[in-house]
């Protein structure tokens, strides 16, 4: 699953990387955690992303997530674990419930031969767990893109940060200047906003990814009535007003009984020039919108302000959301 969130401003000068405080809780990311910053390559018409993990990127065509279950009995979890030869756990979470008569077990591990038996291990993992009596299923990890430059870091006090002893003294890390060059290399005629970033969160691979919009890029709330074919008919609208979703989520936690909010961070499909700024963006999604759906089931929309990165860090400091710009009712 994703944990996504905010359209996170950091300005240029900062090569602090913060961390949302509803990030850095899923993906374990305490004080003190060494972790790894990589950009990945460029596209023609596109910089790479930031990664930030806990692991190495060069491992990553070699993870596994395994996943396995069975009733609980003293020695289990060991049992599982002598049965894992060959490969190396990266990260384990064990948890015991239906009143401690099920132990459920999750796993990062990491195949210690060669890479390209990965799958074939993988295979037999499954069904040495099984044979013993364990319900497992073991999936590949989605491998990284290419990898243009890693670099170590600390997680300190909500920032990634140098792993230098004076990282306090703000020892600059050095993607900023590895993103710039990529941007200044891109084909002419695009335009990204290097001060603020799309963060989203993988749990099941415990990966912090950061995105580069396009200049002109927004972030909205769209509030509408839980009935089916909604969704269908919202991002209908956004193809039509020229725009491309970065990330967005469904939540029907925040809103009242029969009613759904789709939050979604959007740049333009095509960079805007100087009369196509965010504004006019804005204005096309409403009439876009608008045009889609009648009265009755028209949303609410809200433009959201860009978050500063420092007031993420702590909930307590989260800044309220934006001010509703919609002219629908």
């Amino acid at each position: 699953m994703f944990v996504l969130g905010d359209l996170v401003g950091i300005p240029e000068t900062d090569t602090r990387i913060p961390l949302p405080w509803y990030h850095r809780a899923p993906l374990g990311f305490k004080t003190g955690t060494r972790v790894y910053v990589s950009l990945t390559d460029a596209l023609p018409d596109r910089p790479g992303d930031i990664l930030i993990s806990s692991m190495l990127p060069h491992a990553w065509n070699r993870l596994v997530r395994l996943r396995a279950e069975a009733a609980n009995e003293m020695g289990l979890l060991n049992a599982v674990l002598e049965r894992l030869e060959g490969w190396n756990v990266e990260i384990a979470e064990n948890v015991s419930y239906d009143g401690g008569n099920t132990f459920a077990m999750e796993f990062l591990i990491r195949y210690l031969g060669e890479s390209g038996r990965t799958d074939e291990e993988t295979a037999g993992l499954e069904q040495r767990l099984d044979a013993f009596g364990v319900l497992a299923e073991a999936r590949p990890v989605r491998p990284l893109p290419p990898i243009a430059a890693t670099e170590p870091a600390l997680v300190s006090r909500g920032y990634v940060v140098s792993p230098e002893p004076n990282a306090l003294r703000k020892v600059p890390l050095e993607w900023r200047d590895k993103l710039g060059a990529q941007v200044k290399a891109l084909e002419a005629g695009t335009h990204y906003d290097l001060a603020r970033f799309a963060i989203s969160a993988n749990t099941g691979s415990r990966l912090l990814r950061l995105t580069v919009p396009r200049a002109g890029a927004f972030a909205v709330d769209i509030r509408h009535v839980d009935e089916p074919g909604m969704l269908s008919r919202i991002t209908r609208a956004i193809r039509s007003a020229e725009l491309n979703i970065v990330t967005s989520h469904l939540s029907k936690g925040s809103t009242p009984v029969g009613y759904a909010s789709y939050i979604a961070i959007l740049e333009p499909g095509l960079s805007p020039d100087a009369a196509h700024g965010r504004k006019a963006l804005q204005a096309n999604l409403v009439a876009s919108i608008e045009a889609e759906l009648p009265a009755p089931l028209r949303p609410k929309l809200a433009f959201l302000n860009t978050k500063p990165g420092e007031t993420l860090i702590n909930a307590l400091t989260q800044p309220s959301e934006g001010q509703d710009l919609s002219t629908a009712p």
